[in-house]
């Protein structure tokens, strides 16, 4: 639960607690989802500030829901997958097409920050994490739909390799495996495609971007050292790099603002530059329950993202630094850091 101004409520926010007249008469009941009829009568009525859910927002929900219901059929099927049966594999594409299709019908998907936090190595949720925003990509970039079920459909099964080797690559950066071991992981991506290189059902293209997805522009890549990569292709390896370093598959656990800014470092060497751009500015640098210390030794906790600048929230004071000693200590502080640009972040604090 947060306090918040009523100014930065919006839609589909669930109310923590009753918001009262003055003289109590209730508006809203706890757990009311917030339309825009309330927010206009809420400033109508001169409230001024409310109490919310941390939760996450209604729409955010439903796309957990999704995510569940096809990890449970992905998980289903790859764990039942031996080499040369890959007759289940197929069905794959009713997910890619389930995810693709809720995107599609559900624009604010597309134009609403990602929230992504860093969590265990689970090789199902990260196959579905990378599908899901790898095709968010791919839409905003302007691809074909064609293109965009090819990118997702080798995305679902771009680690299906991994079944094959025995090597803990779990929160471990490559380079601290042993030489064996570093080259024996680098060859999932050859026993994925060597599962799948004789399948009707995928196309040549699909089927190159599971060989491919740890190749880059640079050509240090594996396992052909390929720097011929179409746009689908580094969507793919781009989201493929973001989401193991969150989760901790072939690399240490990062947080999200650690990834982005690795991932600004390699933008126009080992990717092209738009893509990587797309990438960070759509996800949320500092999710929120962040919370943050700014140049004036304020803290903060992020309440609210602005979705033109995934730099810049809006946090509230915990604890106010020497520009806001003057507000009172009653008084909830907001700070959306894109429109007051007085104020920088200087250090993200642990939980």
């Amino acid at each position: 639960m947060k306090l918040i101004e009523v100014d930065w409520l919006k839609e589909n926010d669930v109310i923590a607690e009753p918001v009262m007249t003055s003289d109590y008469m209730i508006l809203l009941n706890k757990g009311t989802i917030i339309k825009q009829d309330y927010l206009d009568k809420l400033k109508e009525l001169d409230i001024k500030e409310v109490y919310i859910e941390d939760s996450p927002l209604l729409e955010d929900s439903i796309r957990l829901d999704v995510l569940a219901s096809c990890k449970q059929h992905v998980e289903s099927i790859l764990k039942q997958h031996l080499f040369s049966k890959n007759e289940r594999l197929s069905e794959l594409k009713s997910s890619v097409d389930e995810i693709l299709e809720y995107i599609l019908n559900r624009p604010q998907v597309v134009t609403t920050l990602c929230e992504l936090q860093e969590r265990k190595p689970d090789i199902y949720e990260h196959t579905l994490n990378v599908c899901s925003m790898s095709m968010i990509i791919a839409i905003k970039l302007g691809l074909q739909k064609e293109e965009i079920r090819e990118l997702g459909t080798a995305a679902m099964l771009h680690d299906l390799g991994l079944r094959y080797t025995t090597i803990h690559y779990e929160n471990k950066e490559l380079s601290d495996l042993s030489e064996n071991d570093r080259e024996e992981y680098k060859k999932h991506t050859i026993y994925g495609y060597s599962a799948i290189s004789n399948a009707d059902w995928l196309s040549e293209e699909e089927k190159k971007m599971i060989l491919t997805h740890h190749e880059n522009l640079s050509g240090k890549g594996y396992p052909l050292r390929e720097e011929n990569m179409t746009v689908a292709a580094q969507i793919l390896a781009a989201c493929e790099i973001m989401d193991e370093m969150l989760c901790g598959i072939g690399y240490k656990k990062k947080k999200i603002w650690e990834v982005i800014s690795y991932l600004e470092e390699i933008k126009g060497n080992d990717y092209n530059g738009e893509i990587i751009d797309m990438i960070c500015h759509s996800i949320a640098v500092y999710p929120t329950g962040t919370k943050l210390i700014l140049d004036d030794g304020s803290v903060g906790i992020v309440v609210k993202q602005n979705e033109n600048n995934a730099k810049m929230p809006v946090i509230q004071i915990i604890q106010k630094g020497s520009r806001l000693q003057h507000v009172f200590n009653e008084a909830v502080t907001l700070v959306n850091l894109e429109k007051e640009k007085d104020f920088h972040i200087v250090n993200v604090l642990e939980h």
